[in-house]
């Protein structure tokens, strides 16, 4: 998926007869430091969760992620197009203190700008990147703004990390990796959720905070109802402890929710009958695995997606009684999707009854 393109000596003369000095002196840079390992990033449940909670942190760890705040602040300063920050930080800066320890910071971006931010980010003394693990090391490979685009569609994992002035990553600055997400819009250029459904235009307003673009609660609740860690619990108790999430922002999660479940199930749907077309009873294991990871739109990218296919063609091999149905029963109950949409219906209704 990341094979190196070796342009010809013909394309690289092209190439630089249309770029200013500036533009070659990046395209260098990239090309140098295109490759890179990144630092270890340890185990956040090990190191920052306590009792199923974030650990509280004190005064050494305050003082860190202040400053990790102004200098996220710092290196969006300026840029113009639409970004927002993801994750548990907004509840944090909702109430404007921390509620634990806060490991990774993460912003959505709007594809259309992704040009104008790598552009505003080379002046910072930033690039992007995409990250992955080769063997026991993670990679973080340079890209552009259009490769960037197309691997988010992909499940990739994008960043901006903090580069000197050859293009290395540079460790010794504030925070120096930040998560990126490529906002998902449908045919019709609305906000969409993570399987297709229509966002609230609400939800895409953002509240100025200590230079940082805060997302709407709701946004950051109905993203938080996809997280199973052992801390996910305690950071939506205090989401909902500060009052900011109203009965018709329950509501309309719920209503994304559902929406994202009945588009999933249409998805699997028709990727296990276009799978089963290649099937058989007789099918072996490996067979199987090899047919569904060949499949566009199946995307394994993890040791944990892999397991989960591997459980599941090991399954479909020893069916007795094979067909299309008992397939899609099967993907249903290996990754738990029916299971997996009523836990987080439950949870709303939890909410709902708690803020009565």
């Amino acid at each position: 998926m990341f094979e190196k393109y070796k342009p010809t000596e013909a394309d690289f003369r092209k190439a630089e007869d249309m770029m200013t000095s500036e533009q070659k002196r990046a395209s260098e840079i990239r090309e140098r430091y295109w490759e890179q390992k990144q630092p270890n990033w340890g185990n956040f449940e090990k190191e920052f969760v306590e009792n199923s909670k974030r650990k509280p942190a004190g005064k050494n760890e305050i003082e860190i992620m202040d400053r990790n705040i102004e200098a996220l602040g710092d290196a969006l300063e300026g840029f113009e197009g639409r970004w927002v920050l993801d994750g548990s930080l907004n509840i944090s800066l909702m109430k404007e203190e921390y509620i634990g320890l806060h490991k990774d910071m993460d912003i959505s971006v709007e594809e259309a700008d992704l040009k104008a931010l790598e552009e505003h980010l080379d002046k910072k003394g930033y690039g992007l990147f995409f990250s992955e693990i080769d063997g026991k090391d993670r990679i973080a490979r340079r890209v552009g703004h259009r490769k960037f685009a197309d691997l988010a569609k992909e499940n990739i994992h994008g960043v901006i990390l903090a580069i000197d002035k050859d293009g290395k990553i540079d460790e010794s600055r504030d925070w120096f990796v930040i998560d990126v997400h490529v906002l998902a819009k449908n045919d019709k250029g609305n906000p969409i959720g993570f399987h297709g459904a229509k966002f609230s235009e609400e939800w895409m307003q953002t509240t100025l905070r200590r230079g940082i673009n805060v997302s709407h609660p709701a946004r950051v609740l109905y993203y938080k109802m996809y997280e199973e860690r052992s801390y996910d619990v305690s950071d939506v108790k205090e989401l909902m402890e500060l009052g900011r999430i109203s009965s018709d922002d329950l509501d309309e999660v719920e209503r994304v929710l559902r929406e994202d479940n009945e588009n999933l199930l249409e998805r699997v749907r028709r990727i296990v009958s276009e799978v089963f077309n290649d099937l058989s009873d007789s099918t072996n294991q490996e067979e199987i695995y090899r047919v569904f990871n060949k499949h566009p739109e199946v995307i394994i990218n993890d040791e944990e997606m892999e397991k989960g296919f591997r459980e599941l063609s090991r399954r479909i091999g020893v069916m007795e009684d094979f067909s299309l149905q008992g397939v899609l029963g099967l993907v249903l109950e290996t990754f738990n999707i029916d299971r997996r949409f009523e836990s987080r219906i439950e949870r709303i209704r939890n909410m709902r009854e708690k803020s009565k």
